[in-house]
């Protein structure tokens, strides 16, 4: 991401303490902690984990921590790496005055959740018990040479002060994190929502905010379902634009997205790939291509599809690598992106290619599995969802653990954290999508052992909201405090809300309704776009899906069928696949009759239409069925 000419916040107290922290991704989670692994063979650093033995010996030697975080793919984090921390001055200043620790946050977002500061990377200055007293982003060499010895210096000389504005800064972190603006779930989400896209819409370039740019497949998501007093898309002019602009970060040679742009116009593009962002916008350009035929939206998806197989598809046979550089360092010198981007096939594979980090993660695996299993529905790529099905299996066999509780690196356990939300809804979510893609009852009982897990350890019950992850005791610093992050707890509604459609267990019901009440009572600004995602899980609690139920032998007519149906896009969808061999033949509370040949059945709540069996009229009387009578 750029770096600003405010990008090094000073970390110097009272008068001297130019200290600017921002928590502003902080909603309440639990600590189960023990230990982040930090190797770093090469480094002239002592890097240490996160662990009890590292606290016990800052406390001990009464050093402050200076804490790194960092991403693989982050060039600003390279450069400082390379320039300032193994700089041989800095490096030996670093490991006499301070106890150092450098966190992968992808590894353990829990963590960076709680530290983080706005861009990577992240370099924050802590008190022997983990309480931040101050930070900064990128910090060059000789600015970093001085703030260490000014920060030093004044912790040794005036240490009441310091440990008086860790106070402070821990009172404003839970404060940040628990302020409420209490209020009952009503339709008045769907008005703020619909204000803050307005708020924040760039009528002259497409997409949210000035600069720089990202792409926001969430609200794209929510678009995509509003729908207008006529029944029309309610952002039809908006959404189009958006979505036209965002192939600016397209990358028409390899495929995939760019992870930002730097410029209000989407110019001057940050050229590294991450997975969880290109699934997500691989699954809206299916949906546009969905909703309006539009070929150029399809071939961005098959772009995207392209650009996964080639360079992040797993070496094993499934899985899905995080993220790829977005620079290209040959023999020690950076090759400028802006001109190795602009090469064809050729003219890169001759300089060489970005790294991979081929690291696993299974909320953001999960995401990729989803994308797939939407290409197979709206594409017919059986190969997408064939790989989608291999890597969801191989993934929750290598990532099980206690209590049907996920880690989150399947490859690597010993090392992993256990039981994060994002991980545990995100493997929901993907379960779910399996089953009604592919109609295998076992994803369904998969998805509802991991909710157990979820309802039992991570839920809330007395102050609502599910934890980030297991309470643990002797956390440090602000790993002790409770956060329970806002993307997953709506990922948890929704999640937990099509659970109930496809089982009837009015648990998972009411597990969603807390969820959601607990997310109405968090204070947004008018103009904040997580209200969208707010709607959306309002929406699906307060509006009934649509249903599908495929009844009959799965075979070649049975899959031909629900391919068919679809090819109309439809923002909330439950499919239910009965077999007369095996299954009662209810859906709720409807029931259905046992039929020659494979039939699909649309519904609404109580309203069940006619038989369909023939492929070629599928889509014509699911219109019917739904048109106002």
């Amino acid at each position: 991401m750029p770096r600003s000419s405010s990008s090094i916040v000073a970390l110097l107290i009272c008068t001297t303490l130019l200290l600017n922290v921002e928590c502003k991704s902080s909603e309440p989670t639990a600590a189960g902690l023990v230990a982040y692994t930090s190797a770093h063979a090469d480094s002239k650093i002592k890097w240490r984990n996160w662990d009890d033995a590292a606290f016990a010996d800052a406390q001990k030697s009464d050093k402050l921590v200076f804490l790194f975080l960092t991403q693989p793919w982050c060039a600003p984090c390279e450069e400082m790496e390379t320039q300032a921390l193994d700089n041989d001055k800095i490096a030996a200043q670093i490991n006499q005055d301070y106890l150092p620790i450098k966190i992968n946050a992808e590894r353990y977002p829990n963590l960076y959740d709680r530290y983080h500061l706005p861009g990577y990377p992240s370099s924050v200055v802590m008190t022997p018990d983990a309480r931040v007293i101050g930070g900064g982003t990128y910090v060059p060499a000789e600015s970093l040479a001085v703030l260490l010895t000014q920060i030093s210096k004044y912790w040794k000389e005036n240490r009441p002060a310091v440990l008086a504005q860790a106070d402070k800064m821990q009172n404003l972190f839970v404060q940040a994190i628990n302020r409420r603006n209490p209020q009952p779930p009503t339709d008045v989400a769907l008005m703020l929502a619909e204000a803050a896209i307005k708020k924040q819409y760039d009528s002259t370039y497409g997409g949210f905010g000035n600069q720089p740019k990202f792409p926001q497949p969430a609200i794209n998501d929510f678009m995509f379902g509003a729908v207008g007093p006529t029944g029309g898309l309610l952002f039809k002019d908006i959404i189009a634009k958006t979505m036209d602009a965002q192939l600016a970060l397209l990358d028409t040679v390899w495929g995939g997205f760019y992870r930002y742009a730097g410029f209000a116009d989407w110019s001057g593009a940050g050229h590294e790939k991450l997975l969880d962002p290109n699934a997500q916008l691989l699954s809206n350009y299916l949906d546009a291509y969905q909703i309006t035929r539009n070929e150029k939206y399809r071939q961005a998806a098959e772009l995207t599809i392209n650009y996964f197989d080639r360079f992040l598809l797993g070496g094993d046979g499934w899985g899905f690598s995080t993220s790829q550089q977005g620079v290209i360092n040959v023999k020690g010198k950076f090759i400028d992106p802006k001109e190795y981007f602009a090469l064809s096939d050729e003219g890169r594979s001759k300089q060489g290619t970005p790294a991979v980090d081929k690291s696993v993660y299974t909320e953001l695996n999960c995401q990729a599995i989803r994308a797939y299993f939407k290409a197979q529905r709206v594409l017919g790529r059986q190969d997408c969802g064939d790989y989608a099905a291999k890597s969801l299996d191989q993934l929750l066999i290598k990532a099980r653990g206690a209590n049907d509780g996920l880690y989150r690196e399947p490859l690597n356990t010993t090392l992993s954290a256990f039981g994060l939300l994002p991980d545990q809804v995100a493997a929901i979510s993907a379960l779910l999508d399996a089953y009604e893609t592919r109609g295998n009852k076992d994803y369904l009982t998969r998805a509802q052992a991991i909710a157990s897990f979820v309802t039992k350890y991570l839920v809330d019950r007395d102050s609502g909201g599910v934890r980030y992850e297991m309470l643990a005791a002797g956390n440090h610093g602000r790993m002790s405090i409770e956060l329970k992050p806002f993307n997953p707890n709506v990922d948890a509604v929704i999640a937990f809300t099509r659970l109930y459609y496809l089982t009837s267990r009015e648990e998972y019901r009411n597990t969603a309704t807390g969820i959601l009440k607990y997310l109405f009572n968090i204070y947004f600004r008018e103009d904040d776009l997580r209200l969208c995602k707010l709607a959306s899980a309002y929406t699906w609690t307060n509006r009934m899906p649509l249903t599908f139920v495929v009844v009959g032998k799965p075979g070649d007519d049975y899959r031909s069928l629900l391919q068919s149906a679809w090819q109309t896009y439809f923002p909330r969808l439950v499919v239910h696949h009965l077999d007369p061999g095996i299954d009662k033949l209810q859906a709720g509370k409807l029931e259905f009759p046992v039929t020659d040949k494979p039939s699909l059945y649309v519904c609404l709540d109580t309203l069940r239409s006619d038989a369909i069996d023939d492929t070629a009229t599928v889509i014509t009387k699911i219109k019917d069925f739904l048109r106002p009578k």
